[in-house]
């Protein structure tokens, strides 16, 4: 998404309550230093860190679309890890209502071999994102047929490609 990286420096600069910018922006000598001191500050990281992160998550979606129409039944996902290594979730096993139903080996195979071909860390998962997907669907339409009362206590429903599971958060007002 082209203006995410835009939002990013927004924050970085303004701060998450979106306040007045300690530096000036109409220098560009300023903003690239209070740029860095900000993404070392709140993030952890240099510059180069950084850019280098965001080129291999632009990397992910590049291939992410392709992936998961030739792979659907086997993609997993695509994230960062933790040391910023571009992540392929390959799923092995789809756990239907008897456990049994698996992901065609040969798929699994190719994707796995795709995304390794392609420079990114290969990892098993238990769901495909399009079972995922109708997971989390299926979630927030029951989230919806609940009471009032019980909705506004969720704050979240969202996939978690990771850990193959939907993640319900609440206020944790209970």
């Amino acid at each position: 998404h082209k203006s995410r990286p835009r939002h990013i420096t927004s924050r970085l600069l303004h701060g998450a309550g979106g306040q007045q910018p300690a530096v000036d922006t109409d220098d560009p000598v300023a903003m690239a230093l209070s740029l860095a001191e900000a993404l070392q500050r709140d993030l952890g990281m240099t510059p180069e860190q950084f850019v280098a992160q965001a080129d291999t998550a632009a990397q992910l979606g590049d291939k992410a679309g392709e992936w998961s129409k030739a792979f659907q039944d086997a993609f997993g996902g695509v994230w960062l890890n933790d040391f910023g290594e571009g992540v392929v979730g390959v799923a092995t096993v789809f756990p239907d209502d008897g456990g049994e139903k698996k992901v065609d080996p040969k798929a699994a195979s190719e994707l796995r071999e795709a995304a390794e071909d392609a420079g990114f860390v290969v990892q098993d998962v238990a769901l495909s994102q399009s079972e995922l997907e109708s997971r989390l669907k299926e979630v927030k339409s029951v989230v919806e047929g609940l009471p009032q009362d019980q909705r506004d206590l969720i704050t979240g429903v969202e996939a978690d490609q990771n850990r193959g599971a939907v993640v319900v958060t609440t206020d944790g007002q209970f």
